[in-house]
């Protein structure tokens, strides 16, 4: 069996004895890893064979109790094989649909239970009479066949057959396998009009949600692949879909955004992003969907309307969810275009709304490693006194963790907002942003002050003068025997700190899957580590690694030392505080 090291094709012989006891179902998923790497096709050809004269067979009662037995894992792996054996069977369509039944019915939910499907569509694809044997089956209302009748209508590629199912029959799996298959079907211009227009026909009458579910996203799947065709019909769907507010539909609605969204209009694409604003935020799973849509939406220009969309969810839900539940939109939203990040910024900060102003400060919160300034033009500012100071409030009191993005808007406001607002700016400014922190943002203000020689730069450097006043005021307070713990309360402290990181990384190490299975390393105060691995020869090598110094900066708002009440209480009124003018 083996040759050089590598594995032969085992011959008939070999096969016929090695599946003797157990079975060829049993003898395909014990050994998949030894041919599956190589896509052995004289392996699988062999296997065919033997099916095929009636040596061994797969579809005997101890074949079916062993895959109803089997691991899950195990399963996955020898499927693959499997359905590669499939299309090169020659058996009847009855054993076969029963073959792939069981297999899909085993993989569950997992993705590749799909794969049994494709095999089956391939294996009937090599002979259409078998297409036609499944359809007869189908006609005389047999289930197994109506549940593999989308596979064999897009093995035959016959149009006619399909839409005939369509307008004839009343049972609603057929009518859900016959949309599939339209939709994945190559069609001529003129019978992609005609099942369009059928396909639109169910959305709006039949009574059926699934069926109508299909159908309308088989609808728009042909029109991807004709783009010319006029989108009449398609809208008249589209419409009785949004009269439909079950959480279902806004769940197909949002696939539909998902996978069709390049080719559809603008104006579909608003309506849909506008019904999709009804979604419940328990539906997980739709919220997901419209997630996905993320990339595809914003590479059409649109999005504008997904982020109304979302920030809509997000004030509905009031609290229930936030960006965290729409990570493709959170990561363009942060990580790409800060202009368009800065404009939303201002919209949100000036609309004043609670989770939506929460969910900004959590996303200048995760870069505070790389501080975020806001790019705004005048025309951002709002044109309003009342409302320019309103934002500058809320900047403050949402984004005080983060004060140099709240300084920046802060700077926009003095530059380019009313003069009569440029005392009160600047007290936000100083108490409570300076007053709380002396590091980055300090250095932050300072290179605003050198690369500006113009009014607001001087107005700047006065509030800088201020807090160093202050500073200079406090010289000496270090050395104040009364403001330091005595060495045996700092003692007390030490062994506490110690023991408690001491227990947290032991049970961090009993959740951790892979504390067993890595190697560990203890490393000691110095410049370098080593350690000593095997080499091709067998002996062992020493290899030093030089060792970096890393550090992590936090600064601690000082206000919340000398007065954590007041700040608090500061922060609080800023960010309930509201607008006049709603």
């Amino acid at each position: 069996m083996e040759n050089d090291g590598m594995n032969q094709t085992p011959t008939k012989s070999d096969i016929l004895a090695a599946s003797s006891e157990g079975g060829l179902l049993a003898y395909l998923f014990e050994h998949p890893e030894k041919y599956t790497l190589g896509q052995d096709m004289k392996f699988l050809e062999t296997i065919a064979e033997l099916v095929e004269s009636g040596e061994r067979t797969l579809f005997e009662d101890k074949d079916k109790a062993y895959l109803n037995e089997m691991e899950h894992q195990h399963f996955f792996s020898g499927m693959w094989l499997l359905c590669e054996l499939i299309p090169l069977l020659k058996v009847g369509h009855r054993d076969m649909m029963e073959l792939v039944s069981t297999l899909v019915h085993l993989g569950g939910e997992d993705g590749a239970a799909g794969q049994p499907n494709e095999a089956f569509r391939t294996w009937c694809s090599n002979d259409l009479d078998r297409v036609e044997a499944v359809l007869n089956d189908v006609r005389a209302g047999d289930s197994l066949a109506i549940d593999h009748l989308s596979f064999a209508l897009q093995a035959g590629e016959n149009s006619s057959d399909a839409l005939a199912f369509l307008r004839d029959s009343q049972e609603p799996k057929v009518q859900m396998g016959t949309a599939a298959a339209l939709g994945r079907m190559e069609l001529d211009t003129e019978t992609a009009i005609v099942a369009v227009r059928a396909l639109s026909e169910i959305v709006v009458g039949d009574k059926n949600d699934r069926v109508r579910h299909n159908a309308l996203l088989s609808c728009f799947a042909i029109l991807k692949k004709h783009p010319t065709l006029t989108r009449e019909d398609a809208r008249r769907a589209l419409d009785a879909a949004f009269e439909d507010t079950s959480a279902e539909m806004l769940h197909i609605l949002a696939t539909l955004i998902w996978i069709h969204g390049k080719s559809l209009s603008e104006e579909e694409v608003q309506s849909i992003l506008a019904a999709l604003q009804s979604v419940d935020p328990d539906n997980l799973g739709t919220l997901q969907q419209l997630d996905h849509a993320t990339m595809g939406l914003v590479r059409e220009g649109h999005f504008d309307a997904l982020s109304a969309c979302i920030a809509e969810l997000i004030r509905k839900a009031k609290g229930k969810i936030g960006f965290e539940s729409f990570p493709s939109f959170r990561q363009e939203f942060v990580n790409g275009d800060n202009r368009r990040f800065s404009q939303l910024a201002i919209t949100w900060l000036l609309e004043g709304n609670l989770h939506l102003c929460s969910n900004l400060f959590r996303q200048c919160e995760a870069v505070l490693d790389q501080p975020r300034t806001l790019d705004l033009e005048p025309e951002d500012i709002p044109t309003d006194p009342e409302d320019q100071i309103f934002v500058c409030r809320k900047a403050v009191g949402f984004l005080f963790s983060a004060p140099i993005t709240a300084a920046s808007l802060l700077v926009t406001t003095l530059r380019h907002g009313d003069d009569r607002i440029i005392e009160e700016v600047l007290d936000l400014l100083f108490d409570p942003l300076l007053l709380s922190f002396s590091g980055k943002l300090r250095n932050y203000l300072e290179d605003v002050v050198k690369q500006n020689s113009d009014s607001v730069s001087e107005h700047i450097q006065e509030v800088l003068s201020r807090k160093q006043r202050i500073l200079d005021n406090l010289a000496g307070t270090e050395t104040l025997v009364e403001l330091h713990p005595s060495e045996k309360h700092r003692q007390i402290e030490r062994v506490r700190s110690s023991q408690l990181m001491a227990q947290a990384m032991k049970e961090a190490m009993k959740k951790s899957v892979l504390h067993e299975l890595i190697p560990k390393q203890y490393l000691l105060y110095g410049t370098k580590v080593s350690s000593y691995v095997e080499d091709l020869g067998g002996g062992m090598r020493r290899v030093d690694t030089d060792m970096q110094s890393h550090s992590v900066e936090i600064e601690y708002p000082g206000l919340d030392i000398l007065d954590p009440e007041g700040l608090q209480m500061m922060l609080l009124h800023f960010r309930l505080e509201k607008r006049q003018k709603q």
